[in-house]
């Protein structure tokens, strides 16, 4: 019995993971331009060769603050979670790669989009 109840959550689960699956292709378009900016921004930020390094992670103390706070003015429409780059503590907030990891998902998705409309 325990097995069926187990089965019919994970059904809901997985269909639940579907329709974000379809919002995220419906709200690319939209999300496209942020984007391609973010790519833009994230990686000027990331190229900066000076600073301090408090935490000795690699980025400097500069760098950390700057993409926490750009990360905070794109999470809503990217849909991701905002960073929070510690520049005291080696290992900040969980998943701090989740923003350049939406942003590629995105962009992949229009190329997805793109290529289904010139069909």
């Amino acid at each position: 019995m325990l097995r069926i109840e187990n089965s019919d959550l994970q059904v809901e689960s997985e269909i639940n993971k579907q329709y974000e699956l379809i919002d995220n292709i419906k709200a690319a378009p939209e999300r496209l331009p942020v984007a391609i900016e973010a790519v833009e921004i994230v990686s000027a930020i990331l190229s900066r060769q000076n600073g301090i390094d408090t935490d000795e992670d690699g980025l400097f103390d500069s760098v950390e603050t700057d993409i926490s706070v750009y990360s905070e003015s794109v999470a809503d429409v990217l849909g991701t979670a905002v960073l929070n780059l510690n520049p005291d503590e080696e290992e900040s907030t969980p998943g701090n790669g989740l923003l350049i990891s939406k942003i590629l998902q995105i962009q992949l998705l229009m190329e997805i989009m793109t290529k289904q409309q010139e069909q």
